[in-house]
């Protein structure tokens, strides 16, 4: 049984899904972005898993 409160499984599986969002999907479509688009490394775009600010 897991001993992690639930707001710290919901962030961890969030995260994950971001990790995958970025391995399986963004990088998939690196090869259709113009060069100006693609990072100083020549990496496709990532998502951005922060946290959320609310005024």
């Amino acid at each position: 049984m897991s001993q992690s409160a639930p707001q710290r499984t919901t962030a961890w599986n969030g995260l994950q899904m971001m990790r995958e969002v970025n391995a399986v999907y963004l990088e998939t479509l690196k090869s259709l972005y113009p060069a100006n688009r693609l990072g100083p490394l020549g990496d496709s775009r990532r998502t951005i898993a922060g946290p959320v600010i609310r005024a």
